[in-house]
């Protein structure tokens, strides 16, 4: 038995559909509300908001190879109750388009394509977690609402807004899945907390919940890490943060508001002249 056969057989399928449609209408919505991502898009880039979500002018970027994994890992975990299906194709030795793995893939329509390596990792994280007790029941055993989408009306601004978490368990935890780069241990996670926002994420998510009337009273990360042997660390986030996300978030729905409201999507620094000099730390003393 050859490696792609034993980790299909890991994963107990041999063909299917992950139904990205379902993720991509949700992100693709742009007139039902600014999720959390969307704010995140803001922040980064204004103009490159505005180019997506309101002149429709541009796409959003592909699904680089991490995000592939990542969202086959969340099908597998969190939408159990559908068949699960990838494209697996080998790893291409030149630039051309990437052959069809499996001749009954060619009648799915929108697929993820997992070469072997995504494949190993894939399977690798999923074992992780079923091994682990902890993020097992966190993930899939607790009873709750898997990947709803709850839209509301933000009622100071009346700015639509919309979230789709992971999990929402029954008694008001919300559990959210994460794949990591690295490490995962406790300063770790804090720094990639940090790095990516995921402060904001939650504050976004448990305030979109209270306003849908949903009970929501903490956020949980289940972070597991991409390398072998795809370590996991289970991560609640403290109300410092929380408190801290949620400050940043109403930063930027005000400014968010403000550029609709005018029609200029600029940072506050594009158009000035600026002094700006090398890092303190590059400054040889």
């Amino acid at each position: 038995m050859n490696d792609e056969q034993v980790h299909w057989k890991i994963l107990g399928q041999t063909t299917v559909d992950i139904a990205p449609a379902k993720a991509l209408d949700y992100h693709t919505d742009y007139d039902s509300g600014d999720s959390h991502s969307s704010l995140e898009l803001f922040r980064e880039s204004p103009a490159k908001y505005a180019a997506i979500r309101v002149f429709r002018a541009m796409q959003g970027d592909p699904p680089t190879s991490a995000m592939k994994v990542g969202q086959a890992l969340h099908a597998l975990l969190l939408e159990y109750d559908k068949p699960c299906q990838f494209v697996f194709s080998p790893t291409r030795k030149k630039a051309s388009a990437p052959p069809i793995w499996n001749s009954t893939a060619a009648a799915v329509g929108e697929t993820i394509g997992l070469s072997k390596s995504e494949m190993q990792q894939l399977s690798g994280m999923f074992l992780a977690i079923a091994n682990e007790p902890d993020a097992w029941n966190l993930v899939v055993e607790q009873r709750g609402f898997n990947e709803n989408v709850w839209p509301v009306i933000e009622p100071e601004r009346l700015q639509l807004l919309k979230c789709k978490p992971d999990r929402v368990l029954e008694n008001g935890l919300v559990v959210d899945l994460k794949t990591v780069d690295g490490a995962v241990d406790p300063l770790s996670w804090s720094r990639t907390l940090a790095k990516w926002g995921y402060h904001r994420q939650a504050a976004f998510y448990l305030d979109v919940l209270a306003l849908a009337g949903q009970k929501a009273d903490s956020f949980v990360f289940v972070a597991v890490s991409k390398d072998p042997p795809h370590e996991i660390g289970i991560y609640l986030v403290d109300e410092e943060s929380i408190e801290q996300g949620r400050r940043e978030n109403r930063e930027l729905l005000e400014r968010l508001a403000a550029c609709r409201r005018t029609g200029v999507w600029k940072h506050e620094w594009q158009g000035k002249i600026l002094s700006v000099g090398v890092p303190r730390w590059a400054i040889h003393k």
